[in-house]
């Protein structure tokens, strides 16, 4: 994907979000590296709730002035030059309410339904003042288990795979323990 491509991406994704509009600068900068480390991973990536004119062409990049569009431009340099840094399974997820529900409509991603948030950033004020939290996920390649003749899989295993070398013969794969979450 082209560079301008994924600085626009970033810029719709958090380039609302000023240091000079939030209180912490670091977090707002650890969130930039965290969109940014995403675009690159996945570019299919999406702000959630936009509403429809934030969809026009280069919405995104228009109201930013020249400072903001470099810092951004300088964190996805940055990022893009530390490959080896990035983790390739997180995705992160842009919400406007404080609380996370599977039952409310867009406050959690259809892909991460059921799967637990490993960091939540935020919350974080735009330009026009509303506030948005981001949730990052973990991504877990998973193993699909299919009965034959059936139009999907029956089963979906997280596998932890270590290596790519293919053996012949019976082969094991070890299932991650998942992690217990903390109940309200």
């Amino acid at each position: 994907m082209n560079e301008n491509s994924l600085l626009e991406l970033l810029a719709k994704v958090c380039g609302d979000i000023t240091i000079n509009d939030n209180t912490d600068p670091d977090v707002v900068i650890q969130l930039q590296q965290a969109v940014a480390s995403a675009i690159i991973n996945e570019p299919g990536l999406s702000a959630a709730n936009l509403f429809q004119f934030e969809e026009f062409n280069n919405f995104s990049t228009h109201h930013l002035n020249a400072t903001d569009l470099e810092h951004l431009n300088k964190v996805l340099q940055n990022v893009q030059e530390n490959q080896q840094a990035i983790d390739n399974t997180i995705r992160v997820f842009r919400r406007e309410v404080p609380f996370l529900s599977s039952q409310v409509k867009r406050r959690v991603p259809e892909w991460a339904k059921g799967a637990g948030v490993i960091k939540s950033l935020g919350p974080f004020t735009s330009r026009d003042g509303r506030k948005y939290w981001f949730d990052l996920y973990r991504v877990i390649p998973l193993l699909q288990v299919w009965l034959e003749g059936a139009a999907q899989p029956f089963m979906l295993l997280p596998l932890a795979v270590r290596n790519l070398i293919i053996r012949r013969g019976p082969q094991s794969y070890p299932i991650p323990k998942r992690k217990r979450m903390a109940t309200c």
